[in-house]
């Protein structure tokens, strides 16, 4: 005769299988819900995986609309939240002008040291200097332009002294080209060497 006992256990045996295999193969709302969206490590917070709101910059700083938005797919990709991203747009913004100002200074103390170059040069400098810039300059009104003082002024290479150097001789040879053997003058507007180099200009 059969032993109801192991009917009994039998039947309970299955029923905890069944309830085992559906807790298994069954994720919890909860687990779900995790899969789909990341949690902040160091807040706990939810990264939303929509749009990210306006980034604020600093004030002057532009925005790359095509930086921004390579930055705004990766930022969603690894699942950064609002907050998250806006501190890493902050840093960026920060280090940018902090290599645009160190460019900057580096570029005043180079200018400063190329005007230091040309007053203790030995060709244009010392108790020549205000003689020689005094040539320069000829040259420069003879022959610059708006355009080319322009430039000049604003990289800083009008103080280089290979730049000085290039006028004060330009102007001497405008000075010179009006002698003759012997000391004679003629006519500057005859021998000048802008009208050589210009012959169309007017004396």
């Amino acid at each position: 005769m059969d032993n109801p006992m192991n009917d009994s256990a039998v039947a309970e045996t299955s029923t905890a299988s069944t309830e085992t295999t559906n807790t298994e193969t069954t994720p919890s709302a909860a687990e779900t819900t995790a899969t789909t969206e990341a949690a902040s490590p160091e807040t706990g917070e939810t990264a939303s995986t929509s749009d990210y709101a306006d980034f604020q910059l600093p004030e002057g700083v532009a925005m790359d609309e095509q930086l921004f938005g390579e930055f705004t797919k990766t930022a969603k990709d690894i699942g950064l939240s609002q907050d998250q991203a806006q501190s890493l747009v902050s840093m960026g913004a920060q280090l940018s002008q902090k290599i645009m100002n160190q460019a900057m200074s580096d570029q005043a103390a180079r200018v400063t040291a190329w005007a230091d170059e040309t007053r203790n040069d030995k060709e244009i400098g010392g108790e020549k200097l205000q003689e020689n810039l005094a040539t320069a300059k000829k040259a420069m009104d003879a022959f610059g332009s708006d355009e080319l003082i322009a430039v000049l002024d604003s990289t800083g290479l009008g103080n280089h002294p290979a730049i000085i150097k290039a006028f004060v001789k330009a102007g001497k040879a405008m000075s010179e080209d009006t002698l003759m053997p012997g000391g004679a003058r003629v006519p500057t507007a005859q021998t000048s060497l802008a009208q050589k180099l210009y012959p169309n200009m007017n004396p």
